[in-house]
């Protein structure tokens, strides 16, 4: 009986550990787009850069903005992003979210708590997020 309690803690705290690290690459992976693209808009314009991402990247165009915002909504805030492990919906929410909201929801990453898909959903609404929601 012991054993199966230490299998399945073993095994739960394997998956943790994994998905941790999956969660970290992918949000590194979201930064690098994002300077990548921020590298771009050093030599070509806005417009330019969206049709060479679209057209030639094959990136969708629903995360165009994203990526085209970061600069100007998240520049700064990447070490909060990393340690946070924010998802791409999550930043895609944020870069469109108000400058109010947006720090509000950084400092709260900065303080740990973790946003899902609910308080994602709330960044877009003007009703600023409840304490209790994280």
């Amino acid at each position: 009986m012991a054993t199966d309690i230490d299998i399945k803690a073993q095994a739960l705290s394997s998956a943790r550990t994994r998905i941790l690290a999956l969660q970290e690459q992918m949000t590194e992976r979201v930064l690098a787009m994002a300077a990548e693209v921020e590298k771009l808009m050093d030599v070509v314009s806005a417009t330019e850069a969206k049709a060479f991402l679209k057209a030639r990247c094959n990136l969708p165009a629903v995360e165009l903005s994203t990526y085209v915002g970061f600069e100007k909504a998240l520049k700064g805030a990447e070490e909060v992003l990393r340690t946070g492990r924010v998802s791409f919906p999550v930043v895609k929410a944020l870069v469109a979210a108000d400058a109010d909201t947006r720090e509000d929801v950084l400092a709260r990453i900065a303080a740990g708590a973790q946003i899902d898909t609910r308080e994602k959903q709330a960044l877009a609404s003007p009703v600023p997020l409840s304490p209790l929601s994280l």
